[in-house]
C-alpha cells in the first residue's frame, strides 16, 4: 500500500492556523471582520467526525487545530476519492463525502460562523463571495452587511 506523503505546510493569514498563533494586534481588519471558525456537518459516515482539515496542517487526521479554505480545492492527499475537492461555499450533502472539505450546513441557505470577536453570524450562500476578505485578518479588507 503506497500512502502519499503530507503536503508541506502551508502558512494561512486568517485567525487559526499559524504557528505560534495570532495576537489580537494581528487583526488589522478587526475582530469584528474576520472568520474564527465555519460550520461543516460531517459526512453521514461520520468518518472525520465534527472537526475536520481539508489541509494537513499539524496533524494528519484534522482537529481543531486545522483549517478549511475559503478560496482554492484543498482535497486530501489519503483521500483519493476527494483528492481535487473544492472549497466553494455552497449547500453540501450529508451522503457526498467529499462534502466535508468546504464549509456548508443543513440550513438550505447557509451556515453559521463564529467571529474573533466572539460573535456568532448567519452567512448566506448567496455572500459566499466574501468568504476569502472575511477569513484574512489583515488583508485591508472590511466587509458591510450581507443578510
Amino acid at each position: 500500500m503506497h500512502v502519499p506523503s503530507p503536503p508541506a505546510i502551508v502558512h494561512f493569514p486568517g485567525a487559526l492556523g499559524e504557528s505560534p498563533g495570532a495576537r489580537l494586534s494581528d487583526f488589522m481588519d478587526g475582530t469584528s471582520n474576520t472568520l474564527l471558525v465555519g460550520e461543516r456537518p460531517p459526512p453521514d459516515s461520520l468518518q472525520a467526525g465534527r472537526w475536520y482539515s481539508g489541509h494537513i496542517i499539524l496533524e494528519q487526521f484534522g482537529g481543531p487545530d486545522t483549517v478549511l479554505s475559503v478560496n482554492r480545492g484543498l482535497g486530501s492527499p489519503f483521500d483519493v476519492e476527494c483528492a481535487n475537492a473544492q472549497s466553494r461555499y455552497f449547500y453540501g450533502r450529508a451522503d457526498n463525502p467529499c462534502d466535508r472539505f468546504h464549509f456548508w450546513s443543513f440550513h438550505p441557505s447557509g451556515a453559521n460562523f463564529v467571529f474573533a470577536d466572539g460573535s456568532a453570524r448567519f452567512i448566506p450562500y448567496s455572500a459566499g463571495n466574501l468568504l476569502g476578505a472575511l477569513a484574512s485578518r489583515a488583508g485591508g479588507e472590511t466587509v458591510g452587511s450581507f443578510d
